[in-house]
């Protein structure tokens, strides 16, 4: 009987290691094999002048026109080279330039997000909405704000006929930044609290929110901080949560803002 309980207990803990170890794997796979993206043109005088790497593999590989591209890919162009990719599920278009890299990837919420690790992006085309985000330099911007902020960009796309202006009932991650712009005395009030403490303090903070359509912060959350202390953080925390931004149409913003203390 003993012998029997020990044998079936074994089994058990075979079972629920399988389950802990395949299940994951098999979710990361299926994430991993779906596409998100395509090259669609590509421009460059050598056959490595564009390279992707995709999660699975260990070197770079040479780019070809009508490459899928999936979750976490990642994508470097060389000098006098550059590649278009299309989003499969919104349509959106952008535009690696010459000597960059960037990374590719699927949000929990489903959108396309791209972080911009070297070099730049042109937005080409914004596609339907929900459109995908670009992530530079801590600021993660959508696709339509980020082509606003660069006059260059805004006139390739006036060439082609498309929008270059924001419906008056669509607030802007450029509106949001520009209104916590205007709270960096309070940001710095928290500070000055932190190195009356701690006088070697500093650091970047990079706090994700969510703001609702009447313009109240609904969520504040600390996401990356070179600074541990608590009440710093909580007291970033609340300048954020007592802004009161436009209304506007639509769902709930969820957004980053970076903070650098020096």
């Amino acid at each position: 009987m003993k012998n029997r309980v020990v044998i079936g207990l074994i089994i058990i803990g075979i079972v629920l290691i399988m389950v802990s170890v395949f299940v994951p794997t098999r979710n990361l796979d299926l994430l991993a094999s779906k596409e998100i993206a395509k090259i669609t043109e590509i421009n460059s005088d050598t056959p490595t002048g564009v390279i992707t790497r995709g999660l699975d593999q260990y070197d770079d590989i040479p780019a070809k026109k009508g490459l899928k591209i999936r979750h976490l890919d990642l994508i470097k162009t060389a000098p006098l080279s550059d590649v278009l990719i299309t989003l499969t599920q919104t349509g959106g278009e952008l535009r690696v330039l010459e000597n960059s890299e960037i990374l590719v990837e699927q949000t929990d919420d489903k959108t396309t997000l791209v972080t911009v690790r070297s070099g730049d992006v042109f937005i080409e085309r914004f596609g339907q909405e929900p459109s995908f985000w670009v992530r530079k330099e801590g600021r993660q911007l959508t696709a339509m704000d980020y082509a606003l902020s660069n006059e260059k960009n805004v006139e390739s796309l006036r060439q082609k006929g498309l929008k270059t202006s924001l419906p008056e009932d669509v607030l802007p991650q450029s509106k949001i930044e520009e209104i916590l712009a205007s709270k960096k005395s309070d940001f710095f009030r928290c500070y000055g609290q932190l190195i009356q403490k701690t006088e070697q303090a500093h650091g970047q903070v990079l706090i994700s929110f969510e703001i609702s359509p009447i313009g109240k912060v609904t969520k504040v959350e600390i996401n990356r901080s070179d600074i541990q202390d608590k009440s710093f953080k909580a007291c970033l925390s609340e300048v954020v949560a007592r802004t009161v931004f436009p209304k506007f149409s639509g769902s709930a913003i969820t957004t980053v803002f970076p903070l650098k203390f020096d």
